[in-house]
Formats: C-alpha cells, sequence, structure tokens
C-alpha cells in the first residue's frame, strides 16, 4: 500500500505543476528486475502488478491496465513514446536489484508532455519484506496524500488485499507463475495460491487468481468439468470478500457462459467488471466474445473497438477486434484486423530481442 501511496503524492506533484491534460491518467511500465536468481521476476512483477491493481479501484484515476502495459517491458527510456501512444499524463516505471536477501526498489514518475522526472524515490528492504516495503512508505508519505484521497478511497487501495506478509510473497509466486500460462506454471500457481489461503483465509486477491488459474487451464491441461466448478467456486469466494474485484467478476463470466450456460448471470458479471473497470482489457474483451454467439455480433464488434480506441497500438486489442469479426462472418475484415496484430507482435518480439542481444554486450 505504501508505494501505493507514494505514487499518488508524485502524481499530486505532478498536478501543482501542469495542467495541460488529466493528471489522473497514468500507464505504469512492468518493473525490471536484476537478480542472478531467474525466479526472482516474481518480485517485481508482483509489486508492480499489486499498485497498479489496487490504484485501479480508485475512480479519481485512469489506470491503463496491466494486460496492455506489459507489451513496452523494458522500454522505459521511451516513457514519452510510450505515453503519447497509450494517452496518458504520466507513466511510472520502476527497477528492483536484488544482491543476496537486499532489494534496493527505485521508482520514478515522468511528465509525458515535457519530458522531465518529477518525482524518483529509492527504498532498500530485504526479499522477505515486499509487503513491509509498501507499509513503510505508507507511514512516510500518507500525511501529505490525506488531502487528496478520501477516507472512502484509501480504503478501497486495501480492499481485499493481506496484512501478512508471508501469505503476500506466496501470492507473489502464485500470480507470477500463472502468468506463464504453461502445465508446470499453473501446477505451481496452484500450489503457492492455495498456500496464500491457508495463511490467510479472507484473501480475495488469491482467491481471484486462482479462479483465472482454472479457467486459463480449461482445455488445455484440466478437464473442464474439473476447471469450471474450481474456477466457479475460487471466485464466488473472492466476490464474497470483496465484491469490486474485477478479475473475479471476469472469471465468474466466463465460467457462467461456458461451463452453465447461464447467459443472463454471465452478462450481468461482465458488465458489472466493466462498470468497475471499463478500461479493464480482459472484461471488454472477452465480453465482446460473448455477444456473437448470443446474436449481438454488431455489439461484439461495438466492444471490441471500444476497447481498440483505448490501446490502439495494443496487439491483443487489434487481435479482439479481428477475432470477433470472424465470429461476425466479417472475413476480408477479420484477415486484415488479425495481420495487423500479427505485425505488432512481431515487433515487439523483434523488440524484445534486441533488448536481450543488448543487455549481453
Amino acid at each position: 500500500m505504501g508505494l501505493l501511496l507514494a505514487i499518488a503524492v508524485g502524481v499530486g506533484l505532478w498536478t501543482r505543476e501542469s495542467a495541460h491534460r488529466d493528471s489522473n491518467s497514468i500507464a505504469m511500465l512492468p518493473f525490471d528486475m536484476q537478480s542472478k536468481d531467474p525466479d526472482a521476476g516474481y518480485i517485481s512483477d508482483g509489486i508492480a502488478g499489486s499498485i497498479n491493481n489496487s490504484l485501479t479501484k480508485l475512480s479519481v484515476l485512469h489506470i491503463i491496465p496491466n494486460s496492455v502495459t506489459q507489451n513496452y517491458r523494458g522500454r522505459a527510456a521511451d516513457f514519452q513514446q510510450i505515453g503519447k501512444a497509450l494517452n496518458v499524463a504520466t507513466v511510472l516505471s520502476g527497477k528492483v536489484v536484488q544482491h543476496g536477501d537486499d532489494l534496493l526498489i527505485s521508482i520514478e514518475l515522468d511528465d509525458v508532455h515535457t519530458g522531465k522526472q518529477v518525482w524518483v524515490q529509492q527504498y532498500v528492504r530485504k526479499v522477505s519484506e515486499p509487503l513491509e516495503v509498501q507499509n513503510d512508505i505508507a507511514r512516510e508519505v500518507s500525511p501529505k496524500l490525506q488531502a487528496q484521497l478520501s477516507l472512502a478511497d484509501r480504503q478501497k487501495m486495501t480492499l481485499g488485499s493481506t496484512t501478512n506478509p508471508d501469505a503476500y510473497r506466496l501470492y507473489l509466486k502464485g500470480k507470477y507463475y500463472t502468468a506463464k500460462l504453461s502445465k508446470d506454471g499453473f501446477d505451481k500457481g496452484i500450489d503457492y495460491l492455495n498456500q496464500t489461503i491457508a495463511l490467510d483465509p479472507n484473501y480475495a486477491q488469491a482467491y481471484s487468481q486462482l479462479a483465472y488459474n482454472y479457467i486459463n487451464q480449461d482445455d488445455w491441461y484440466i478437464d473442464p468439468r474439473i476447471a469450471g466448478p474450481r474456477a466457479r467456486e475460487a471466485a464466488k469466494r473472492a466476490l464474497a470478500l470483496d465484491e469490486t474485484d474485477v478479475e473475479a467478476h471476469v472469471a465468474l463470466a466466463i465460467e457462467e457462459q461456458w461451463y452453465e450456460w447461464d447467459f443472463s448471470a454471465a452478462e450481468r458479471d461482465f458488465k458489472r467488471a466493466i462498470e468497475l473497470d471499463p478500461g479493464d482489457a480482459d472484461a471488454r474483451g472477452y465480453y465482446s466474445w460473448f455477444l456473437p454467439p448470443m446474436l449481438r455480433a454488431e455489439e461484439g464488434m461495438e466492444q471490441a473497438r471500444l476497447l481498440l480506441k483505448m490501446y490502439p497500438l495494443s496487439a491483443g486489442a487489434n487481435g479482439n477486434l479481428g477475432s470477433v469479426m470472424v465470429f461476425a462472418h466479417e472475413w476480408d475484415q477479420a484477415i486484415e484486423q488479425l495481420k495487423y496484430s500479427i505485425h505488432l507482435r512481431r515487433l515487439r518480439r523483434q523488440r524484445q530481442n534486441l533488448r536481450v542481444a543488448q543487455s549481453r554486450l
């Protein structure tokens, strides 16, 4: 929570210095991780992801979702180009350097319009203290932030989270491995998330991540008759603890559509997720897929185009529209749209390969 509050303070500083754009629009790039441990990426990805998810709960802020900013991993130096492409006023980037048991966490907020750095901070903590890092920073900066966020806003930032540092570390690992979308990653993700829930049975985000894990394993590695009920149970537990959990609403909506054929319930959960976060790419993307089978293909394309309008350079958003065009039998348009999505993915892969080559020089 502390990193989250510190970021909001940085945004406040930027607000006082500039009024040319909506100061509440932020793109948070994936944090860079420097460590000899090949699996240490869960630390940087986890901290950045937790901050992003918590900021999303604040109606006063417009946050670009992780699914979009992942395309810009390792490109913090290009923050002005990225910020303009995503139509945001500020770009937040970070770096985590591990030396043994010590972590050096550097956070930077930059103004897209002027190209100037408006806020930077560094923190030194132990590998075992990712949650303590946020709490420490909260104590340092919360007095400055109180004028900008209401009590309700501050409570939203921690809703569905945990105060148990061990549970938090296990959750970060569970989320990190689940995101690999591999059999081994899913298995490790489930193991870590179940350990998380054992330590803190009231950790809503752990349940929603578990639901996400089972939804994504369906058809690939787990029989749908097993994956569906497990995803539903986890999503329901998450929402019982935090009704505002967007990821849990999306997972439940997919389960209701794919397994139960309860299309009315599925649409309610898709719409609730979009209401909670209109910019969530998964919520709007899966909803756009939901509509064509309901004989509402035009509505599906409208949702897909809204998503693309928000993230025009996202390969995922472009591919999503192409997929909906396939569902709508708009074959020629679909081919061109999907070709462009492939082009964007190739460019991203080329940039990644170039960064890897440069890092070895």
